[in-house]
């Protein structure tokens, strides 16, 4: 389950807090899945938000304007503010968020860890989280 980034913060944690995610402006596209690869998305679609000093936590972006391009496909527009996404041609490409500030990355990971290991992460079995030792 997300971790809500609205709301009331931790008082006297905002400025480390904002130094996570950057301010470009969001990016939208469209994805679409096939009934021969058993329905699963070909592209992941992951936003982020705060869950803490540091760390942030991905869970799937929402689809809108779903589409049946014909009996066997789907397609879905996915719009994405802060967090990352894959792209066949693209690979993994991430949206306004500062690794250099990140100690922690939980959530839905598995479709990214490739990226998180070479942004630096290592996998904590304890916590089932990506951390970044040193910090």
């Amino acid at each position: 389950m997300a971790k809500s980034s609205g709301g009331a913060g931790r008082a006297g944690s905002g400025k480390r807090e904002d130094s996570l995610f950057g301010n470009e402006p969001s990016h939208t596209f469209k994805m679409s899945k096939h009934k021969s690869s058993g329905g699963v998305w070909k592209e992941t679609a992951l936003v982020a938000d705060r869950d803490g000093d540091g760390s942030i936590y991905l869970s799937y972006a929402p689809g809108k304007n779903y589409k049946d391009i014909n009996r066997n496909t789907t397609e879905a527009e996915f719009t994405i503010d802060k967090g990352i996404y894959t792209a066949p041609y693209a690979g993994t490409v991430s949206l306004n968020i500062n690794w250099d500030q990140v100690k922690k990355v939980s959530g839905q990971t598995f479709k990214v860890s490739d990226y998180l290991k070479r942004k630096g992460f290592r996998f904590d079995r304890t916590s089932k989280s990506w951390v970044k030792p040193g910090s």
